[in-house]
């Protein structure tokens, strides 16, 4: 009852202020240009840290569709000007928001990208738009694709070092290059592979979105880096125009007629009457980032990068599962994997939800080994095509340093009670018996994550296995192999959800993270605080040479 009369109250004392705003821009509407600034990294939504971070991410893919969205049904949109610096991120983000950039074209409206930061990424990127402008000033550096690995194994064996490991499938990698002086046969395979399809799929689409030959794209970045003069001739480039004359050229100069309006601040054109919204149903979104961890929260962590550990995971699904305006529940993974314990807890998790509500799952750049885990549970799965998934298998390390401690005269000492009760020291190599037991746990284990994959996709542990064995895909081979139901974006992804939940997402997420006592957390800070200044004046009242202390504060 409260809640509808503060609402009432709201909507007639806000009713004069929109009514005589939408009349004015009736009577004289202007042209807008939208400009949409892509520097850094774009999250799917916004990271609501303290106030004192020094983190500060650009806007998220979720605020960027919302405004985008209400372009598209703002007739005085007449261009967008995307700005592109130096994006972070992975393939799979950068393809988000190329395919974003992608669906403002068309209907007369002019999508226009300026290039403050050329690398491959960006002209990939600024492909989607109708014309690329460039610096005349700058350097075009998109020089190609590739992997670069250091294989430390000679190096750690010449101090002594060794790593001892048991895995389960010919192409789980992950310790190679501690362990080797090249690439397995496999590994290389693998690799080739992946830097093949994304360098493939990303000249393409260059090649689709400037009119180009695939052969003269290739030719461009085999040149690479240019002058802009050259990427200007070879076609990557429409125009090259100096930032400064950007407002004449658009026409947003302080005497044209064009108003600029940053995405961030553009909330399309004015309503004649206030929101007057009940609570109605709406969907949820549940972050899986990071390496998948046992335990508890980070407590040092803010509440919008909780990692993914099991109680942070399985709790916020937990109140998504028992919130009842919740219809559906958006999955979104960006994570290498890690326990084997976590990613089964989490995966029944996501499968409890499962049951109740329906579960879409959104691959980041990389949703591998655990990460791809825990989205076998969900009832669809999305990835890019840069997407890595996959790395279906198990291992199990842990370095050795023996040689090491005899090298330099350290000698252990253990008093025991059971034969293998030191089996996981530091300090000497799994003995057969030890090695032969902690294999035929990790083909369990193995066994355990086939059966779910195989319940989660509906397929046979048999159709699955050739295409597990540790070995890691892209989105698109993954698509082909069956371990991914569509390719696509966050557009794909809550398009289906909408779908399968009858609930539009163009009215936002409830995001669901752990709960976590503010006071402990802002305790924790000042008591992090004291402890840094109490270090940085015991230095200063040092005797003897002048002393140095870093302090760097956690965001």
């Amino acid at each position: 009852m409260l809640t509808l009369v503060w609402r009432l109250v709201r909507f007639f004392a806000l009713l004069p202020w929109t009514l005589m705003r939408a009349g004015f821009d009736r009577v004289r509407p202007r042209p807008v240009v939208l400009e949409l600034l892509l520097d850094g990294r774009h999250p799917l939504r916004a990271a609501q840290g303290a106030p004192w971070s020094q983190r500060r991410d650009g806007l998220s893919r979720l605020g960027l569709e919302r405004a985008l969205r209400a372009a598209r049904r703002d007739a005085r949109v007449g261009t967008v000007l995307v700005r592109i610096g130096h994006l972070r991120g992975g393939w799979a983000d950068a393809g988000a928001l190329r395919a974003q950039v992608a669906a403002m074209r068309g209907d007369g409206r002019r999508v226009v990208a300026y290039l403050h930061h050329t690398d491959l990424r960006a002209l990939w990127v600024a492909s989607a738009c109708d014309e690329v402008w460039a610096s005349p000033n700058g350097v075009v550096g998109a020089a190609g694709l590739g992997i670069e690995q250091l294989y430390w194994g000679e190096t750690l064996s010449r101090v002594g070092v060794g790593i001892d490991v048991v895995t389960a499938g010919a192409f789980k990698s992950a310790m190679e290059p501690l362990t080797r002086t090249a690439p397995t046969p496999e590994n290389r395979e693998a690799l080739e592979a992946l830097v093949g399809d994304l360098a493939e799929r990303v000249v393409a689409d260059i090649a689709a979105g400037r009119a180009l030959e695939l052969d003269t794209v290739r030719a461009a970045l085999d040149a690479s880096p240019l002058v802009p003069e050259d990427a200007l001739a070879r076609g990557l480039v429409s125009a090259l125009i100096a930032e400064d004359d950007l407002r004449d050229t658009l026409d947003m100069g302080p005497k044209g007629k064009a108003r600029r309006v940053r995405a961030e601040h553009y909330r399309g054109r004015p309503r004649p009457l206030p929101r007057l919204l009940p609570r109605r149903p709406a969907l949820a979104l549940v972050e899986v980032h990071g390496a998948i961890r046992d335990g508890g929260l980070d407590e040092d962590a803010p509440p919008s990068d909780v990692g993914a550990s099991t109680q942070a995971v399985c709790q916020a699904l937990e109140r998504a599962a028992k919130t009842k305006r919740v219809r559906g529940v958006l999955l979104h993974i960006n994570s290498p994997g890690g326990s084997a314990t976590a990613s089964e807890r989490m995966w029944r998790a996501v499968r409890a939800v499962a049951e109740k509500k329906p579960v879409i799952a959104l691959m980041g750049d990389v949703a591998a080994s655990g990460g791809y885990y825990v989205a076998s549970a969900a009832h669809g799965v999305v990835a890019a095509p840069g997407t890595l998934t996959g790395s279906i298998g198990v291992l199990s390390a842990k370095p050795v340093v023996e040689d090491l401690l005899a090298r330099v005269g350290v000698h252990v000492h253990r008093v025991e009670r059971g034969e293998r009760a030191s089996m996981f020291s530091l300090t000497r190599r799994y003995g057969e018996g030890e090695r032969t037991a902690l294999e035929r746990t990790i083909a369990h284990v193995y066994a355990l994550f086939l059966k779910r994959v195989a319940e989660g996709r509906g397929r046979s542990v048999s159709e699955v296995e050739p295409h597990a064995q540790g070995r890691v895909w892209t989105g698109a081979q993954a698509a082909e192999r069956g371990l991914v139901d569509r390719l696509g974006y966050d557009a794909e992804a809550l398009a289906w959800l909408g779908e399968r939940t009858g609930v539009d997402p163009a009215r936002g997420f409830l995001v669901f993270t752990p709960k976590r006592p503010w006071l402990r957390r802002m305790l924790g800070r000042v008591g992090v605080a004291m402890e840094s200044l109490a270090a940085i004046d015991a230095v200063a009242r040092a005797d003897g040479p002048q002393a140095w202390c870093g302090v760097r504060w956690s965001d």
